[in-house]
């Protein structure tokens, strides 16, 4: 679930509520949000925050193949590795998207 051992909660709760944890972590914040009352209100006031977004799109699935046509595209020479953790990463595109979809 966490990269580092107290990861901000209302970080993970923005991740829960934006939908970019995979399947394990997914599962592990379902049991976080029954168990705890403040961590389950905090993934509330997420989904209001991002439900004028939901509106904005569709529930369109993408291609099979794009991953791999997207791969095949881009180039590993010129990127450089940032020092993140592939979760946190994920979370700043995900929002990134979502800003550039309003």
């Amino acid at each position: 679930m966490s990269d580092t051992p107290a990861q901000d909660p209302d970080l993970l709760a923005a991740e829960y509520a934006l939908g970019v944890l995979d399947e394990q972590e997914r599962e592990a914040m379902r049991v976080r949000v029954a168990a705890d009352p403040a961590f389950g209100r905090a993934v509330e006031a997420w989904d209001r925050r991002f439900a004028p977004l939901s509106r904005l799109t569709d529930d369109s699935v993408p291609p099979s193949d794009l991953w791999d046509r997207i791969a095949a595209s881009t180039s590993t020479a010129n990127v450089i590795p940032l020092p993140t953790s592939r979760r946190t990463l994920r979370f700043w595109q995900a929002g990134t998207a979502a800003a550039l979809a309003i």
